[in-house]
């Protein structure tokens, strides 16, 4: 049944096989009716443009460094300025979040005494709350 199935593949394709094309013809590259200029290159900064707009909002940036005034007499035509991003959105919530977390887990950890029957003791307790809460709750 395969080789059946190969051979009718292979009869399918011979006929199709033999109309190539010789030779191709180079021409002018086509931009959906204009013509094909240079600045229509695609380019890191059109695909990254979308996510910079989304985001500006979220990463400012700011300059840090103006060495302009230190050096306005030797390098006037030259003054670079160096940039940073800040990130606004994990300043301002992201990393209250950790700190408040790394505060609590580090009562947690007080806890954690690594003695395989203290956790089998947490465990019970735990068990025997859960079953006393729903009868003195009065949950039915």
């Amino acid at each position: 049944m395969l080789g059946a199935i190969a051979l009718v593949v292979l009869l399918a394709v011979k006929p199709f096989g033999r109309h190539r094309l010789e030779r191709r013809i180079k021409g002018e590259p086509w931009a959906c009716g204009y013509k094909f200029e240079n600045s229509m290159t695609v380019s890191a900064s059109g695909f990254t443009q979308p996510l910079r707009s989304m985001f500006a909002p979220a990463y400012r940036i700011r300059n840090i460094l103006d060495p302009s005034h230190w050096m306005a007499g030797t390098l006037r035509t030259t003054t670079q300025f160096a940039k940073r991003i800040e990130p606004s959105f994990e300043v301002y919530l992201i990393d209250p979040g950790r700190k408040a977390i790394s505060y609590l887990s580090s009562y947690a950890s007080k806890v954690q005494g690594g003695d395989f029957r203290v956790y089998c003791i947490y465990m019970i307790v735990a068990l025997l709350a859960l079953l006393i809460i729903p009868f003195t709750s009065g949950v039915k």
